[in-house]
């Protein structure tokens, strides 16, 4: 036999009656009605039931999870609170009750939304209030969803919440970037839910502004040469627009007269994106890019070698020119001249030394030194030779072993 507040569970195993207690979650809070589910201990052999208490209204001999609830009052404090009937293998009833749960329905949707004007770095839109508040509306949740590049893989998402105006104006200007395209849903916000439906904006694109400073690539240049290299950039993290062109600019440097310009367009470079050409210098080259390039590369010929040169680049919209120029620098290669090889040692053979043959002689490190006759026809013979030292200050002296033939 167990004791009060126990249930005997088999033979000889009694659990606390609490190891029974609901652990209750609500889902689905809408308009008028909300799902009841919950978790509690499952033991053979025991049989458990539920009651649900459901402010004045109870809901007996519930055998297992979820319930739903329906003709709830909009906006109105609910309280819910689960009872776990356990009976035990000797017939007998143990009783213990959930946590109370305080709920409310949630709000409706925006009755209507409206843009009503749109700039470069801000939006207003006109919001008109739910039907059903089931609440008090303390705001608008606004999800904020574009896309910097037309290119670019799904929306980036922002959440803003505004506060509520007696206007019903609300002007959205954090992630608002010039010549982008957005699309804006509005969840209304009581004190206690926001509501799961939404009205959304389709379709908005602000007015463009002059592009970004375009975006470092690592490595800035590649084959690289002794008159010329290949520079690298990529398009600005912000193009405020459709990317039209770019332009670099060599200033000055060694062996440069005038300064160069390269254009690089996406379609035909022409006056009205790029504005009159610039009479002091020289257009080395029209390039086109393809639709959506997103990595942007340039020859840079007729250099001097082993220098380094800065380049000025910067993008081109339907705004104009970019305002702040990326510099890119770029070296060429060192022209390196081969240093023959030192052996560490000396070439012996025998040569014509002066009028006598038969003079050994040694080529060591490039210079010949004269070591003078073979007295003897014996196999070897050993001599000294002068040579300089490695700094030039000096001669030293080797000793070597020649052998005779």
């Amino acid at each position: 036999m167990c004791k009060d507040k126990f249930v005997l569970v088999n033979d000889t195993i009694c659990r606390t009656v609490d190891e029974f207690k609901a652990i209750v979650r609500l889902k689905n809070v809408i308009d008028n009605s909300i799902l009841v589910d919950w978790t509690t201990l499952d033991i053979s052999g025991v049989d458990v039931c539920y009651e649900i208490v459901f402010n004045t209204l109870t809901l007996y001999n519930i055998s297992s999870p979820p319930q739903l609830i329906t003709n709830l009052s909009n906006g109105e404090v609910q309280a819910v609170q689960v009872t776990s009937i356990a009976k035990r293998r000797d017939d007998r009833i143990e009783i213990v009750m959930s946590d109370v749960f305080f709920i409310r329905t949630e709000p409706g949707p925006p009755t209507a939304v409206e843009l009503v004007d749109v700039g470069q770095r801000n939006i207003s839109i006109n919001v008109t209030d739910t039907d059903t508040p089931n609440g008090d509306i303390i705001g608008y949740r606004f999800h904020i969803m574009y896309k910097l590049y037309p290119d670019k893989m799904g929306y980036s998402v922002k959440v803003k919440l505004l506060n509520k105006m007696n206007s019903n104006i609300y002007v959205l200007e954090r992630h608002i970037y010039p010549g982008t395209r957005y699309k804006i849903a509005v969840f209304t916000v009581n004190d206690a839910f926001n509501s799961s439906l939404n009205v959304t904006l389709q379709d908005i694109t602000t007015l463009p502004d002059t592009p970004g400073q375009v975006d470092v690539h690592t490595p800035s240049y590649i084959y690289q040469k002794t008159s010329l290299a290949v520079i690298i950039w990529r398009r600005p993290s912000h193009p405020n627009g459709n990317m039209k062109a770019y332009r670099a600019v060599l200033e000055s440097g060694p062996d440069i007269t005038n300064c160069r310009i390269y254009y690089l367009c996406f379609d035909v470079c022409n006056n009205t994106i790029l504005g009159p050409p610039n009479d002091t210098c020289t257009i080395s080259n029209d390039t086109t890019l393809m639709e959506h390039q997103k990595i942007m590369s340039l020859l840079v010929d007729n250099l001097r070698q082993g220098t380094t040169y800065t380049l000025s680049v910067v993008g081109y919209n339907e705004a104009g020119e970019g305002k702040n120029p990326r510099l890119i620098s770029l070296t060429t290669k060192r022209i390196t001249r081969k240093r023959k090889k030192r052996t560490g040692g000396c070439l012996e053979k025998k040569v014509t030394c002066g009028d006598s043959i038969n003079e050994v002689m040694s080529v060591a490190c490039g210079e010949k030194h004269c070591l003078g006759k073979i007295g003897s026809r014996t196999t070897q013979e050993e001599l000294f030779y002068k040579q300089k030292s490695d700094d030039q200050s000096d001669y030293i002296f080797k000793h070597i072993v020649v052998k005779l033939k």
